[in-house]
């Protein structure tokens, strides 16, 4: 919506290929019934205490869904600036259930998920892949093989991603990076 504004809501299942195209609704109708249904699964989903993983949608994971909703809902289009008590309210329960927060360090993201750790207290929610070759699909390494920048070379991590950065930009980043290589030509 934030690139469309109001959208067709489609509450009822179709029972005709007949039934015709249903009009735009306004924004504010679409967020109400985002709101609604939000706060409907908050009351069917665990907390996240039940699993050892993160690719289940829980209570937090809804929580904080919800305190972005009303971010948005506060500033433009709708302007609903009471909005925002609700966004730290829902914010604050996911600050308060103790079951999240951030890593220290913000490299171990990375590290854990290459070595297919979940990450329960940094991550409340995320898609599930597993990489390093655990089964018979390698789907996390995609992510850097097909949108890291471009390095044939196996030794520092290959990647034939279709990023292609100048060696000036190259050049701005941390002394490790260009250590392997050496700084880029401008």
């Amino acid at each position: 919506m934030d690139n469309f504004g109001g959208v067709p809501l489609k509450l009822t299942s179709t029972k005709s290929p007949n039934d015709g195209y249903l009009a735009r609704s306004s924004v504010k109708a679409v967020y109400t019934q985002i709101v609604k249904d939000m706060q409907e699964a908050e009351t069917l989903v665990s907390d996240i205490s039940n699993y050892t993983y993160n690719e289940t949608v829980t209570k937090t994971a809804v929580q904080a869904i919800l305190a972005r909703v009303f971010l948005t809902m506060a500033g433009e289009p709708l302007k609903e600036t009471e909005r925002y008590k609700e966004a730290l309210d829902y914010a604050d329960s996911v600050i308060a259930s103790g079951r999240h927060s951030l890593n220290p360090d913000y490299s171990q993201i990375f590290i854990n998920h290459s070595q297919d750790k979940y990450d329960l207290q940094e991550c409340l929610w995320e898609i599930g892949m597993f990489g390093n070759q655990l089964g018979s699909t390698q789907l996390a390494g995609a992510v850097g093989i097909e949108n890291g920048l471009e390095c044939p070379d196996d030794k520092i991590g290959y990647s034939g991603g279709g990023i292609h950065p100048t060696g000036r930009m190259f050049n701005m980043y941390d002394p490790w990076i260009c250590a392997a290589t050496g700084p880029l030509p401008l």
